[in-house]
């Protein structure tokens, strides 16, 4: 892929750009703690798109061989959706976990497709700078690593812009200066760094492609950048590190399922392929109420973003009111469903569903059921949630539900005048036909108590001192809140009932969520559980 030109005395090396980009994705993540069973961690999302996209849109007019194991149909289906201009071939690697798995094994599996310079990036890493990835020789990117994490990298030993040696994983002797390897490199001596690498010597249990890097090293043609933004998200501390520092953003994510906003095209990921069809088909059953969902696989599908803003960014009395009759005209449908039968889906959706995250929430906060003091009220968490009116919560309105009527997920267009509905629920119980109107109303009355918008940029406040635990939320005006109230209570609907369901619905969103977000909904649900109790 190079060649040599002698003119008299004087040698001309004509260089080839490395066109090619391997990315290494092929790995389980198994030091990513609950992010592992999700999905391939290189689907993680920063900035509401996957580590992977970040990756990917760093190197222009490039061809990419991405070596892929853990679940890597997942990882082909979200590049076909995410990026699918780019000219990509993947690589199965069929060892990729257990002895003599690792990055440099990924790497030889790759190599048929590397005879030429080319970029290398492992693919649980993150920069931001803009870096001449054309420059004729071999680098690697280099970080000032904290001495405590030195046995987690491969450390370079170096003098001048010299790498002198390397250390992967293992104890470290020298006064001069050292820095962890980032997982980016340029390779140009593509042969002598594959020769290298056939070494295939284990360290920490898996074939690293450090062995590559001393053959360039000891021929000293191995060189270093500092890369200064480089963030390690290959751990669950590290990727949570790097999650806090995304704006002023809070991590928002669910447990099971991915948002991604990429370009003009809005990706949802889910764990559960059921799930997934469930949505799907109730999209088709909503229609132009819902944008078209034009891709699908086994757990992705995605769309192309339609016109319009979020009700939070849009709202006032006269949208609200627009939005209120296209609801009831447009969405609300009654569905024939017998009292008996409503009750029995209604049991399930709450009840049950209730017990199990109340479970789930205090598996990860045991001392959630302990009483205290909120925002100065005593309350006793067991004696609100044994007190909860089941029978009142289960007298259901069975209609086509939307499932999570909050006003992020609803759009309005201003030039058409037209409201979308976005994360529609999967289904109530089982059944994607059919749901509880009181439902929808309680997620909008929620949704005005607590501004899930400001919420999601860090603006509500949790505190806790001395058994006293303080809660605060960003609301929606006062004009909005009592215009739904008239409005629940002009259809005859029991507003007292609306306003119980927002509790629960903050007690059972509270597991899902991270901390300190998931105190704050279990206190104020719990809040407004007892509220009711006292009142009525």
């Amino acid at each position: 892929m190079q060649s040599m030109v002698r003119l008299g005395s004087l040698k001309f090396r004509r260089v080839l750009l490395a066109k090619k980009v391997c990315v290494l994705a092929a790995g389980t993540g198994s030091r990513m703690g609950e992010y592992s069973d999700l999905t391939n961690k290189v689907l993680l999302p920063l900035e509401n798109r996957a580590i992977l996209s970040g990756i990917l849109e760093k190197f222009e007019d490039r061809e990419f061989v991405i070596a892929v194991g853990h679940q890597a149909q997942d990882v082909k289906d979200y590049v076909a959706m995410a990026h699918p201009n780019i000219n990509v071939t993947f690589v199965e690697v069929e060892n990729y976990y257990g002895e003599g798995s690792g990055p440099g094994h990924s790497l030889m599996c790759c190599e048929p497709y590397l005879h030429e310079p080319f970029l290398l990036v492992c693919g649980d890493i993150s920069w931001t700078e803009h870096l001449d990835y054309n420059e004729p020789m071999n680098w690697v990117g280099a970080y000032a690593y904290r001495e405590v994490e030195k046995k987690t990298y491969c450390i370079l030993e170096t003098k001048g812009s010299e790498i002198l040696n390397i250390w992967d994983k293992q104890d470290v002797h020298t006064l001069n200066p050292t820095y962890a390897h980032v997982g980016l490199s340029r390779i140009e001596d593509y042969d002598l760094f594959f020769k290298g690498l056939k070494r295939a010597n284990i360290r920490a249990g898996e074939h690293q492609y450090s062995d590559g890097l001393l053959a360039l090293q000891e021929e000293h043609r191995l060189h270093y950048k500092i890369i200064p933004t480089w963030m390690d998200v290959g751990t669950v501390e590290r990727y949570r590190r790097a999650m806090a520092t995304q704006r002023d953003f809070f991590d928002f994510a669910k447990q099971d399922e991915i948002f991604y906003d990429v370009d003009d095209r809005v990706i949802k990921y889910f764990k559960d392929p059921q799930t997934l069809k469930d949505r799907v088909k109730r999209a088709e059953d909503f229609g132009s109420l819902f944008p078209t969902i034009d891709q699908v696989s086994e757990h992705f599908y995605s769309y192309k973003k339609v016109p319009g803003r979020t009700l939070y960014d849009c709202l006032n009395v006269k949208v609200f009111e627009k939005l209120l009759d296209f609801l009831e005209e447009k969405v609300w449908k009654s569905v024939p469903v017998s009292l008996q039968e409503t009750k029995k889906l209604c049991h399930e959706f709450y009840q049950r569903k209730t017990h199990e995250r109340v479970e789930r929430f205090l598996q990860k906060h045991p001392e959630g059921m302990d009483p205290t003091f909120f925002n100065g009220q005593s309350i006793a968490p067991g004696e609100i949630l044994s007190g909860i009116p089941w029978d009142l919560v289960e007298k259901g309105l069975p209609v086509r539900f939307h499932g999570d009527l909050q006003f992020e997920n609803i759009l309005y267009d201003k030039e058409s005048d037209q409201f979308t509905v976005i994360d529609i629920r999967q289904n109530f119980a089982g059944r994607t036909d059919v749901g509880d109107l009181y439902y929808d109303l309680g997620k909008l009355w929620m949704g005005m108590n607590c501004n899930l918008s400001l919420v999601r940029k860090k603006q509500f406040h949790f505190g806790q001192s001395a058994g006293e635990i303080e809660v605060e939320f960003p609301d929606v005006s006062l004009e909005i809140q009592s215009r739904f109230a008239a409005y629940v209570r002009s259809k005859g609907l029991n507003f007292d009932k609306v306003k119980l369901l927002s509790g629960i619905i903050m007690i059972n969103m509270a597991p899902l969520h991270s901390t300190p977000l998931d105190y704050a909904l279990w206190y104020q649900g719990l809040r407004t559980v007892d509220r009711y109790l006292k009142e009525n």
